[in-house]
C-alpha cells in the first residue's frame, strides 16, 4: 500500500524540531550506552543520508 501526503514547509520544520528534540533527549540521557555504538550510527547516518541525497538528485534531474 502506497501512502501519499504533502506537508507545508512550516509543517516539515515542526517535524524536524520534534526529531531533533528526541535526538537531543536520547543523547543527553543515554550517552554512555550509545557511545560504544557511535561508529555504527555514523555509518547508518552516512548510508541513509547518501540514499536520501541520491533520491533527491534523481528527482531534480527529471
Amino acid at each position: 500500500m502506497k501512502m501519499k501526503f504533502k506537508l507545508y514547509w512550516w509543517q516539515l520544520i515542526v517535524y524536524e524540531f520534534a526529531i531533533l528534540s528526541v535526538g537531543l533527549i536520547i543523547g543527553a540521557r543515554w550517552h554512555s550506552f550509545f557511545a560504544e555504538y557511535s561508529y555504527f550510527f555514523l555509518f547508518l547516518f552516512a548510508g541513509c543520508g547518501g540514499y536520501v541525497l541520491y533520491i533527491l538528485v534523481k528527482q531534480i534531474e527529471k
